[in-house]
């Protein structure tokens, strides 16, 4: 089942400008989130289930909706940019 993308997708502080983003994975302190898994590519090895987070309210959150829009492209077989979000 296809869940919600995370808020992060669209956000202005995302790609290193919160703790989440920054490489270290730590949960923001006060965002509400879900559990989830998602399927990254690992190489010449295919495809890998790593845990994460889907963010539905962050106080970070910096709306980048227009910029997000021009970036990302969409394809027939894939409706989630980058990540398919699985829910547990």
């Amino acid at each position: 089942m296809q869940s919600k993308p995370t808020l992060c997708w669209k956000c202005e502080n995302a790609c290193g400008k919160c703790s989440w983003s920054d490489g270290t994975f730590t949960p923001v302190e006060g965002w509400k989130a879900k559990p989830t898994t998602v399927s990254v590519m690992n190489g010449v090895y295919g495809v890998r289930k790593v845990k994460s987070f889907i963010v539905e309210e962050c106080p970070q959150f910096g709306d980048d909706t227009e910029q997000y829009n021009k970036r990302v492209k969409r394809n027939k077989w894939n409706s989630t940019p980058y990540l398919q979000e699985v829910t547990v």
